[in-house]
């Protein structure tokens, strides 16, 4: 069962991007940011979710794609580069 969540971004005039942490964040630590692969969404990191050495070391974001997961936008054309935009964004909005 799938924990994503999404969140508002102002990119190509508005972006719905579908987002994954899957522990609550911990300033203290660092954050490995997740992108998952072409035809895939944040799902496909649940193994290290549950990774309890890993999470211990550091906070997990998967951020889905442009198209991929819970992402979309009313755009009807975007690039690879209009996706790394929106990262930024979504790390920005979520702190």
């Amino acid at each position: 069962m799938s924990t994503t969540k999404t969140v508002e971004v102002p990119h190509l005039g508005g972006i719905k991007a579908g987002y994954q942490m899957p522990h609550p964040y911990d300033a203290s630590k660092p954050t490995l940011v997740l992108v998952n692969s072409f035809t895939t969404s944040s799902d496909l990191y649940r193994s290290q979710y549950e990774n309890q050495k890993l999470t211990s070391a550091m906070n997990l974001l998967a951020i889905e794609l442009l198209g991929h997961g819970q992402t979309r936008t009313k755009s009807e054309n975007f690039t690879y580069w209009d996706t790394a935009i929106m990262n930024l964004q979504v790390m920005e909005a979520l702190g």
